[in-house]
């Protein structure tokens, strides 16, 4: 019989996360082929909270004699990064693949993007002694156009994004890692550069976005190609090797998403 006079106890330090020792920063997928790319920590960012995911296409089938079943493709979720008006500038201007300001010689930002990834974001919740409680990972975040207005200095700065990748929640203990590869054409395997974790479960849920249970993504690109396409067959990962059954072709970038022990 279930008590009525369970005594749950003081919340744990744990519980209590404060938004000021929270850590934002992103990877940019524009970055040069290299393993373990160092993220952009972004500064004067507040609190980031991304809206919950929707679906382009979500139907209900019914099986004769074998019930129903929910049918859910096409994710999509938004999400604004607030930061103070005078760092706008330095953030647009990288995702851009440019440095803003007169001493590169880079004068102007366009606010207005192409329907392209351009950053992966890792969201890094710490106590106040700087221990780590989790992490949230939105990945392929693409830019919408926006304008800063007449806002100045530490005044907020709404820059949005949406992303067609769920959201990943990370537990402590867990980093992000990018790595990058050049394809050949006859290269079929890649060594990276760290030991990926055990993600998930794949048999367990909906998770169409991903392959495999210890990586987030992998993407290929061609050296035509605008965006990358995730890979969604025909690749394994045993300790720090990737193997593609095909090689991918020469000019092809590689993108590996993962996270790893910190």
């Amino acid at each position: 019989m279930a008590a009525l006079t369970d005594w749950l106890d003081n919340p744990a330090l744990t519980d209590y996360v404060n938004g000021d020792d929270t850590l934002v920063r992103y990877f940019l997928k524009a970055a040069s082929v290299a393993t373990d790319i160092t993220p952009v920590n972004i500064y004067g960012v507040q609190e980031v909270s991304p809206d919950a995911v929707k679906y382009g296409i979500e139907e209900e089938i019914y099986h004769s004699g074998g019930g129903r079943t929910k049918i859910k493709r096409r994710p999509e979720f938004t999400v604004n990064i607030p930061i103070f008006a005078s760092r706008v500038d330095t953030f647009v201007g990288a995702i851009h693949s440019q440095v803003f300001g007169s001493s590169s010689s880079y004068y102007a930002n366009v606010l207005t993007f192409d329907d392209v990834p351009r950053i992966n974001l890792e969201i890094v919740y710490r106590l106040p002694d700087m221990t780590h409680v989790g992490s949230l990972v939105l990945c392929n975040l693409i830019p919408q156009d926006f304008t800063p207005g007449s806002k100045t200095g530490n005044q907020i700065v709404q820059v949005p994004f949406y992303s067609r990748f769920i959201p990943v929640k990370l537990a402590a203990g867990a980093r992000c890692v990018l790595d990058k590869f050049n394809g050949d054409g006859s290269i079929t395997t890649f060594t990276l550069s760290q030991t990926p974790l055990n993600l998930m479960d794949m048999d367990v849920g909906l998770k169409d976005e991903f392959v495999l249970d210890n990586v987030i993504y992998v993407e290929t690109k061609s050296s035509t190609a605008t965006v990358g396409t995730l890979v969604k067959k025909d690749i394994t990962i045993v300790g720090t090797t990737l193997t593609f059954s095909t090689a991918p072709a020469a000019g092809t970038t590689v993108e590996v998403f993962y996270a790893c022990a910190a």
